[in-house]
């Protein structure tokens, strides 16, 4: 809703303020625009937003340091950017805080598919699939992948 703004996210709480006078200076201050974790989903990221997510994430990550969720916003903009060195370490951090993170193995394999290493990629792609067998979007990648040898 557009009476509530974001101020604060990690891995375990959102925080929101109601949009009124009394808040503005911290909506002024906190306020995320592009990332939204209540989403439920995966939001698509667009090259020309791109920068704009980054920051957010970026100030996100400083906000919660030790947090995997700002990291997985600040990966997602750095491929977006095609800056995929910067987003397989923002990745491979994640993994280091929550190495049960299915979706982050996705974004690992998808990078290295982006790099042409499809055995670096199988492997991304068939620990997504450890950890989460009903995850279509890896189950595909892999299929397509074992289909190219």
């Amino acid at each position: 809703s557009p009476d509530w703004k974001l101020v604060y996210f990690d891995d375990r709480a959102v925080v929101y303020v109601k949009n009124i006078a009394r808040f503005q200076h911290i909506i002024a201050r906190a306020a995320y625009e592009m990332i939204d974790p209540a989403i439920a989903g995966g939001t698509e990221i667009r090259a020309e937003d791109a920068p704009r997510w980054l920051a957010e994430a970026e100030r996100a990550v400083a906000a919660a340091p030790g947090e995997w969720s700002p990291l997985q916003y600040k990966a997602k903009a750095l491929m977006a950017l095609g800056r995929l060195d910067e987003a397989e370490g923002a990745t491979r951090a994640l993994l280091e805080l929550n190495p049960s993170a299915y979706f982050a193995w996705a974004d690992l394999g998808f990078i290295d598919m982006l790099r042409n290493q499809p055995g670096e990629a199988e492997r991304a792609f068939t620990e997504c699939v450890r950890l989460r067998p009903d995850y279509s979007p890896c189950q595909e990648y892999l299929a397509r992948l074992r289909e190219r040898r």
